[in-house]
């Protein structure tokens, strides 16, 4: 992926997020697929940005796509490209379908999508000389929000509902220390910082989750197998004996 770091001098989440992607191509398709949607989204932000256009924070993927195709800011095969990524990502996500056939040709496809934003703005920013760093964006597209729930979610955990599905949901910073979590389902949802601490998280999943800076010291039944796919990182904590296992086998994280 060495020939890809350029993406770090636009945004780093970028980068990171094509590593995780092209980790797991074929032993784990959906968790790849989902996380270049989320690529995607973000590349293609970063794309309208760059041009200028303006980005309301609560406008979906999908309609952001269509208008920067119908006020011709991209071409069509490029916005095409796009929303192959976004189908496949939501039908890994909500309906666990696609193969490694699948996420292979969009592992491509982003990196065709990679190289095509570099050469359409890297020129332009050399000859201005300015530093290239990101622009800001709306807080909506970092993390990519693959549904707008939060706000409802946050009454689920306050009511204790029976609620187990978090499969997408951005869940950032939330606290599930001590609770009782067994058989819940947090496919690549977003946990950055989030605290499990002395929770119950046997046969929970974590598939393709963004666990970076996330807290699970104390927590039980967690096993090695249940973060193998995940988006973690050095400040991501595990229970003692479990960080052992992680440490033993050195577990990439970015």
């Amino acid at each position: 992926m060495k020939d890809y770091k350029f993406l770090k001098k636009y945004d780093p989440e970028l980068y990171k997020l094509l590593v995780f992607a092209e980790g797991y191509p074929a032993n784990d398709p959906q968790a790849c697929l989902i996380r270049l949607r989320q690529f995607g989204e973000l590349l293609a932000r970063l794309w309208a940005n760059k041009l200028n256009v303006f980005i309301e924070a609560e406008e979906s993927y999908s309609d952001l796509l269509k208008r920067l195709q119908e006020r011709g800011k991209i071409p069509v095969n490029i916005c095409n490209e796009f929303h192959q990524l976004r189908v496949a990502g939501n039908e890994a996500l909500h309906f666990l379908q696609g193969d490694s056939k699948t996420a292979r040709a969009n592992l491509n496809i982003a990196k065709k999508l990679s190289k095509e934003f570099d050469l359409t703005f890297a020129n332009h920013l050399e000859k201005s000389g300015m530093q290239n760093t990101p622009d800001p964006l709306p807080a909506r597209s970092i993390p990519d929000l693959l549904d707008d729930d939060s706000e409802e979610l946050q009454e689920v955990l306050k009511t204790d509902s029976l609620q187990t599905d978090f499969t997408g949901k951005e869940l950032i910073g939330m606290d599930f220390s001590g609770r009782d979590l067994q058989g819940f389902d947090f496919t690549g949802a977003y946990l950055n910082n989030a605290k499990f601490c002395l929770a119950n998280l046997k046969n929970v999943s974590f598939r393709g989750a963004d666990i970076r800076g996330t807290d699970f010291r104390g927590a039980k039944y967690l096993q090695s197998h249940q973060v193998e796919n995940t988006l973690r990182d050095r400040k991501t904590r595990f229970p003692d004996r479990l960080q052992r296992v992680i440490d033993s086998q050195d577990f990439d994280t970015v």
